[in-house]
């Protein structure tokens, strides 16, 4: 890679740090710039480097939601662990199994998710009745499973379904939802790394400039948040899961 080249993926690496402190869905943007400016680089190592520098982003706009907003650890806590675990597995599956034959299933949940909350305005508006802490826990191991596994092996929209999930299941608005989200998923990326970089599957020369970068944007995208509130992030996530729906059939077209 040359200096151009890194800063392509240094520009979307912000764009994508942004976008994921609100709703999630920067690899939308992280996937393809890498893969522009790395054609003949393996696919474990796109992915590995994705995670690298995203989980520095995804920690940043975590702990700038955590010092405005009270974090609820009964149900981080065993989702953590869950994610950690559950991405790492699915990560050390990424060469053996075929991303083409998810693909669909993953267009056909974000279809749902884009219809479902269009149709209900006030979803994740104002928050709802509590869950119970057992609920909570199972809540946090749940999504932290299912989701983390999907981050590892795949990951585009992960920030998307665990804020929709949040919202749905734990009844948190989607503000609180978005903060939530972002400790889940620095446990997901985590676990992917923890495998992809003993592997060797990371290009370490755009690492630095793209995890800075990312960073600047998980900052900026997480504060733009707390100010703007729920109602906006869920306007941001009728605009970015659409992209993603787009993106994700056009790939599939090939």
């Amino acid at each position: 890679m040359d200096a151009v080249d890194l800063l392509l993926v240094g520009i979307a690496a912000f764009a994508a740090g942004f976008v994921d402190a609100v709703v999630g869905g920067g690899g939308l943007i992280l996937t393809p710039s890498l893969l522009l400016v790395a054609p003949q680089a393996p696919i474990p190592a796109v992915l590995g480097t994705i995670k690298c520098s995203s989980v520095v982003g995804t920690a940043a706009a975590a702990v700038t939601y955590a010092r405005r907003l009270p974090l609820d650890w009964r149900l981080l806590l065993p989702g953590v662990i869950a994610a950690l675990v559950a991405s790492c597995a699915g990560a050390s599956l990424v060469s053996h199994l075929d991303a083409q034959v998810v693909k669909p299933l993953i267009l056909a949940a974000l279809i749902v998710v884009a219809i479902y909350t269009a149709l209900k305005p006030d979803l994740g508006a104002e928050a709802g009745p509590e869950r119970n802490q057992s609920e909570r826990t199972w809540i946090g191991v749940m999504l932290g499973a299912g989701i983390g596994f999907y981050d590892g092996f795949l990951g585009p929209g992960t920030g998307s379904f665990l804020a929709v999930g949040l919202v749905l299941l734990a009844r948190f608005d989607f503000l609180r939802a978005a903060a939530h989200a972002r400790v889940l998923n620095v446990a997901s990326n985590l676990g992917a790394v923890l495998w992809f970089v003993p592997h060797g599957n990371v290009l370490w020369l755009a690492v630095v400039p793209m995890a800075l970068c990312n960073l600047a944007g998980g900052v900026l995208g997480s504060r733009l948040a707390l100010r703007k509130g729920s109602r906006w992030i869920r306007s941001v996530l009728l605009v970015v899961v659409p992209v993603l729906i787009i993106r994700l059939a056009w790939n599939l077209l090939g």
